[in-house]
């Protein structure tokens, strides 16, 4: 398992959200990005791309909770986004053991999880 820096938690909303129902999916966008909004910013080498990829997510989040054609699959585009910008591999030193590799954010869908 990664070293996450940081936690972005989305249950139980996630969870909960009918992604047939539009107005459940904007929701949920909104939901999103305010946590992410919410979260530290990252400082040291590396973390001014961090920083600004996270905004640029949460004003993706906000549009699509803006947009009332907002989809299931407009959705799941943008959580791609989320979950490659919080897979990232922050810096680290040559003798760090691969389960203490930095990495930016765990995404939390589910309680426990």
């Amino acid at each position: 398992m990664a070293d996450w820096k940081r936690t972005l938690k989305l249950w139980p909303e996630y969870g909960d959200c009918d992604s047939d129902d539009t107005e459940a999916v904007r929701a949920l966008a909104r939901v999103v990005a305010k946590r992410l909004n919410a979260l530290e910013d990252f400082h040291g080498p590396g973390s001014g791309a961090i920083n600004t990829r996270r905004l640029s997510l949460v004003q993706d989040f906000l549009s699509l909770g803006d947009d009332p054609k907002a989809s299931e699959d407009d959705f799941n585009r943008v959580m791609v986004w989320l979950w490659q910008w919080a897979d990232e591999t922050l810096p680290y030193t040559p003798d760090t053991p691969f389960s203490k590799v930095p990495k930016v954010c765990w995404v939390s869908t589910q309680e426990g999880m």
